[in-house]
């Protein structure tokens, strides 16, 4: 604590003595999730993230996200993050409807809900 405030009086000092875990969430990155127009639709804040380092998968009612996020350390090698979340939707979902977009560091995956067919009688011949 002693050094802390010694080390106040040099600008920026302070970014220097602090391990990089300080400057990352502890916690999984919170989702917004909401229920619109037959549709989930999830956000999801993943700054540094570029689309290819993005896979998504939907399987039934399970949406499964894993981003990586490469960083350059001090001695200069390299270290690969990776955050993954799954979510267990309320319905299946519509892989062929199912849509994601990372605009600004903001990954949007609307999730179709899946419309089982109509149900028809069946002549019999």
């Amino acid at each position: 604590m002693v050094r802390l405030f010694n080390d106040l009086h040099t600008p920026f000092s302070l970014f220097h003595t602090l391990p990089r875990e300080a400057f990352e969430p502890r916690e999984p990155a919170p989702v917004a999730v909401r229920d619109a127009d037959g549709a989930y639709e999830l956000s999801l804040d993943l700054p540094g993230v570029s689309q290819k380092d993005v896979d998504i998968t939907l399987e039934g009612a399970l949406l499964s996200l894993v981003a990586r996020r490469t960083f350059k350390l001090a001695d200069g090698t390299e270290e690969v993050r990776t955050l993954t979340r799954r979510f267990k939707l309320p319905t299946k979902g519509d892989a062929d409807k199912t849509t994601a977009a990372l605009k600004d560091g903001v990954l949007t995956v609307r999730v179709a809900k899946f419309e089982a067919p109509a149900v028809q009688k069946i002549a019999v011949t």
